[in-house]
């Protein structure tokens, strides 16, 4: 298999995973786009792919490096967006708004009060557990945290959202699937 054909069946296999997770950091989705193209570009440049150990966990920290410089370059520009993982959710949107039911948008903005209850760095060590199947090493890379403090991250936010949440189940259920959908 070429080199071309593997970075192509990289792309279509990771590409789903590096969008949501790049949305998880502003609402401008086209930087979103633009940032997961250049890593691309800058893939195919590279003449050796194949030592690359884990394809996933190096386009998403990729991604991330990506996203940051050009989130800090907008912040020096006089754009505020905030670099931190933010987890931008838009339920303003009267579409998706429709696909939901009374009920389900009633719960969704209980979910999202809750959610706010966690930092950023929890948000995301959840979403990259959870939703990317990332491993605790993997994570501790990416954000540049030791095993320990990943661990207790991740262990405090599911905590604090199971204070919040109480005896509701199907309310931390709902929690992933409606935070953390891939988009």
């Amino acid at each position: 298999m070429s080199s071309k054909d593997k970075i192509s069946e990289y792309y279509t296999e990771h590409v789903d995973s590096m969008y949501s997770y790049g949305c998880k950091f502003t609402a401008d989705r086209e930087l979103v786009k633009d940032c997961i193209q250049d890593i691309f570009v800058k893939l195919s440049e590279k003449e050796d792919i194949s030592a690359i150990k884990n394809m996933k966990f190096y386009l998403l920290r990729s991604l991330k490096n990506r996203l940051i410089d050009e989130l800090s370059k907008a912040k020096s520009e006089g754009i505020d967006e905030d670099d931190s993982f933010a987890y931008i959710h838009d339920i303003s949107d009267p579409n998706s708004l429709m696909e939901f039911d009374e009920t389900q948008r009633l719960r969704k903005q209980y979910i999202e009060k809750i959610f706010e209850n966690l930092t950023g760095r929890q948000k995301e060590a959840i979403y990259l557990y959870y939703i990317e199947e990332m491993s605790y090493n993997e994570i501790c890379q990416l954000l540049k945290m030791n095993y320990q403090s990943v661990r207790n991250t991740i262990h405090r936010a599911l905590v604090r959202l199971r204070e919040k949440l109480g005896d509701r189940p199907p309310a931390f259920l709902a929690f992933f699937l409606i935070f953390f959908e891939k988009k």
